[in-house]
Order: C-alpha cells, then sequence, then structure tokens
C-alpha cells in the first residue's frame, strides 16, 4: 500500500468497534451528525484493504480546518469587495449618464 505523508494504515477494531446490523434510520439526522463516530460499508473499501483503514494524523486534520476557515474568510472578503465595487461603478454610471 502507498503511504501518504502523515497518514497510516490501522485495522478497523484498532480504531473503533465494529457494528453490524441494519442501517440506521435515514430520517434521524442524529445518528448521521456525530463528529465521534461514522458509517463505512464494506462497499466503501477495496477489496484488496477490507478491515484496514487509512487514519490521518490530528495535527493535518486541524491544518486542514485552518486552511477551509481561512479560505472562506477570503470568499466573504472577495464578495464584500465585489459589491462595494458594483455600488462604486452604479453610482458612477448614475452620475454620468442620467
Amino acid at each position: 500500500m502507498n503511504m501518504k505523508q502523515g497518514w497510516t494504515y490501522k485495522k478497523l477494531g484498532d480504531v473503533g468497534n465494529i457494528i453490524t446490523g441494519s442501517t440506521p434510520s435515514t430520517q434521524d439526522e442524529s445518528n448521521y451528525s456525530s463528529k465521534d463516530y461514522c458509517f463505512v460499508k464494506p462497499s466503501d473499501l477495496p477489496k484488496s484493504q477490507i478491515g484496514i483503514i487509512p487514519i490521518i494524523k490530528i495535527s493535518l486534520q486541524q491544518e486542514f480546518a485552518k486552511n477551509i476557515e481561512a479560505v472562506e474568510s477570503m470568499k466573504a472578503k472577495v464578495r464584500q469587495s465585489l459589491k462595494e465595487s458594483e455600488q462604486l461603478f452604479n453610482s458612477r454610471m448614475d452620475y454620468y449618464f442620467n
């Protein structure tokens, strides 16, 4: 298996409980909104890696989350700047042509 930087491979049983049974109701959002656990189907895993999943270091997850927050902040600033530019453009158009 190719190892990505900052990732390790673990057996499923080493990182959580394996519980089988019927799929929880999709009508109940609380079944799928936990930050503490996730649902994985056997079809989500390559056949050669059944029972083995890649785990990324928490520090890389936190770095990624910070990057996403920074991008979202920049996007908001760009949207605000665009709005202000449009207002200025419209005011100039109104001044010169009305």
